[in-house]
C-alpha cells in the first residue's frame, strides 16, 4: 500500500506579508530570506512536490516583498518547468536508446 504525502506549502502571502517556509511549520518573513534558506527552497521544488501562494500585486502592499516574492515565485516555476522538460527529455533519450539496443539485439 503506497502512502500519499502531502506536498508542503513553502511560499505564502498571508495578512498582506510575504513568507517562506522551509520546514513547513515555521513561517518567516520573505525580506529576510538568506542565500542558503533560498537555496534550500531552490532544492525542495527540484526534489519534491511544491506547494505555493500564486503571486498577487494586490496582496503585497510592501514594494521590497512584491518583487522579491514575484522574482521568487518566477525562478521557482522556471526551475520546476525545466525539470519537467528534462525527466521528459532524458525519459525519451533512454526509450529511444532501450528500443535501438532491442532492436539491434534481435537481430543478432
Amino acid at each position: 500500500m503506497e502512502i500519499e504525502v502531502e506536498p508542503m506549502k513553502h511560499l505564502k502571502i498571508e495578512n498582506g506579508k510575504g513568507q517562506y517556509s522551509v520546514d513547513g511549520t515555521t513561517w518567516k518573513d520573505l525580506d529576510m530570506i538568506t542565500k542558503d534558506e533560498l537555496l534550500r527552497t531552490m532544492e525542495f521544488a527540484l526534489n519534491e512536490e511544491f506547494e505555493y501562494d500564486e503571486y498577487d500585486k494586490g496582496k503585497l502592499p510592501n514594494p521590497a516583498q512584491e518583487i522579491i516574492y514575484r522574482n521568487i515565485l518566477t525562478k521557482i516555476k522556471e526551475l520546476i518547468t525545466k525539470k519537467e522538460r528534462f525527466k521528459d527529455e532524458s525519459q525519451q533519450y533512454y526509450k529511444d536508446a532501450i528500443s535501438k539496443y532491442r532492436t539491434q539485439k534481435e537481430t543478432n
